[in-house]
């Protein structure tokens, strides 16, 4: 997971993901057990302000 690299535990990387998400910069996110992968997704809020910086 995710929290591995970043020295945090993978209950403090799911609370840090769960604020992202609560706070609208996240859409979603998910952890993948299988691989060990976690997903997200931007929240449409991020994705045009970026589109807004780069034009």
């Amino acid at each position: 997971m995710l929290a591995r690299p970043c020295c945090h535990s993978p209950h403090q990387a799911e609370e840090l993901l769960d604020r992202l998400v609560a706070s609208r910069s996240l859409a979603a996110w998910h952890y993948c057990r299988d691989t060990g992968e976690v997903a997200w997704r931007l929240s449409l809020q991020v994705r045009l302000g970026r589109a807004v910086v780069q034009q």
